[in-house]
């Protein structure tokens, strides 16, 4: 959801206007695939968006939740 925010805010040309309808329906709607076709449009997206996933894993082993 991240992603899409920061697609919102700095991202350039379409991507920049279609990102908030983006991050309505993941919000709202749960979809999770809404943001591949923006970690996609850049590769190095692909690695923040698997450090963010290995960070909050290790979050929630670190305080036991869940």
């Amino acid at each position: 959801m991240e992603l899409l925010a920061a697609y919102s805010v700095f991202g350039r040309g379409s991507a920049r206007s279609s990102a908030p309808g983006a991050l309505i329906i993941h919000f709202l709607g749960g979809i999770h695939e809404m943001y591949f076709p923006y970690v996609l449009m850049n590769p190095l997206t692909i690695l923040a968006v698997i450090a963010g996933g290995l960070v909050g894993d290790a979050v929630f082993v670190a305080t036991h939740a869940g």
